[in-house]
């Protein structure tokens, strides 16, 4: 959000104009991206979560309908939004409704489920099946009912997402597993470490760091019926990611 304020009554809000989709979108034209890429666009959502993380902030509704993706210099940019859900860990501050449902189902960790206290870690395990969801076009926890998906959640082992997925390795596997941890210091320590941890098990032993995916831009225009595929790159520059706000013409 760039600014927010009051003209003549009116009240405002200026942010950012993402131009391209949402990582939901893509999953639901391509089916499943390929690790590479998909580790890809996590190390850039992880770097935003640390961010805020750092700033005693957890979004709590991490999901890739809250991705946008960007074709941006011939590169997959993605930002990370939807902030509206986001808790200061120190004052216990949130900005929802009452009784609102805190989450998404799909991707709520459990102590965020039982209505505990929650910090980064909860973020973390969002993002890992976030990152299920993104290499295998399956949520972790496919379930009828939303009473059935929390008691997944809270109780049913992570899944497998190399039974789903012949591309997943079973190192991937392993980081995606524990980034689902019940517990959350079974967890990794920050998003940024799993994410890291994710690139690692995807980038051959010996190729460069995959930092960004080459991509045609017309891949990310909603209005195009076939995605063209991407053009995975190998790059050594530092990560950097942004947060944006979704912005509707």
């Amino acid at each position: 959000v760039y600014e927010a304020g009051e003209i003549d009554g009116q009240l405002f809000l200026a942010m950012r104009l993402v131009a391209g989709t949402d990582l939901d979108s893509v999953i639901r034209r391509e089916q499943a991206l390929a690790p590479e890429r998909a580790a890809a666009i996590v190390m850039q959502v992880a770097a935003a979560l640390d961010a805020a993380h750092s700033r005693g902030l957890v979004h709590r509704d991490v999901k890739p309908g809250n991705v946008l993706i960007a074709a941006e210099y011939g590169e997959e940019r993605a930002y990370l939004t939807d902030f509206g859900l986001t808790q200061n860990v120190a004052t216990n501050a949130h900005l929802t409704r009452t009784g609102h449902m805190v989450g998404t189902l799909d991707y709520v960790a459990p102590e965020q489920a039982q209505g505990g206290k929650v910090d980064g870690r909860a973020d973390t395990y969002a993002l890992a099946c976030l990152l299920f969801v993104t290499v295998t076009g399956q949520v972790p926890f496919d379930r009828p009912t939303d009473a059935a998906k929390l008691w997944a959640h809270l109780n049913d082992s992570p899944p497998s997402a190399a039974a789903v997925s012949p591309a997943v390795s079973p190192e991937l596997d392993a980081v995606i597993q524990r980034g689902m941890a019940k517990r959350p210091e079974e967890r990794y320590a920050s998003s940024g470490e799993f994410a890291r941890a994710a690139r690692e098990a995807t980038v051959p032993q010996g190729a460069g760091r995959l930092d960004r995916t080459e991509i045609d831009p017309a891949a990310l225009d909603p209005t195009k019926a076939e995605a063209q595929p991407a053009r995975q790159a190998s790059r050594t520059g530092a990560d950097g990611t942004g947060t944006g706000g979704r912005s509707r013409l």
